[in-house]
């Protein structure tokens, strides 16, 4: 058994000084996080097992660059969304209509 210190829990902190969604589920951290947090943990006892899985996970939700992979997704998204849109104007110029089945010529479906 290991007891929590300040120092422990910031040794699992990111580069970017975070902790990820799974490293507060070890601790046993309920989301969204409340002011004091951190310090109710302090002192409380959990496996050595938690503690290395805790550490383990130290930058595992960022990229290489160092970025956030939820950020990214986010992002990759909304420049999925923007062009998804650029597609649909294109087809509708040349009288065609996007639909999940595939492409459609507007004419053919009045």
């Amino acid at each position: 058994m290991a007891t929590l210190t300040d120092d422990m829990i910031d040794a699992g902190m990111s580069d970017n000084g975070g902790l990820n969604y799974k490293q507060l589920r070890l601790l046993g951290v309920k989301l969204p996080l409340k002011a004091g947090w951190k310090s109710r943990l302090i002192g409380k006892e959990i496996e050595d097992e938690v503690y290395r899985d805790f550490i383990a996970l130290r930058n595992s939700h960022l990229d290489p660059n160092g970025v956030a992979m939820k950020a990214k997704v986010g992002r990759y998204r909304q420049i999925e969304k923007q062009e998804r849109e650029k597609v649909i104007v294109y087809l509708e110029k040349l009288g065609l209509t996007l639909a999940a089945e595939g492409i459609h010529n507007l004419d053919h479906h009045k």
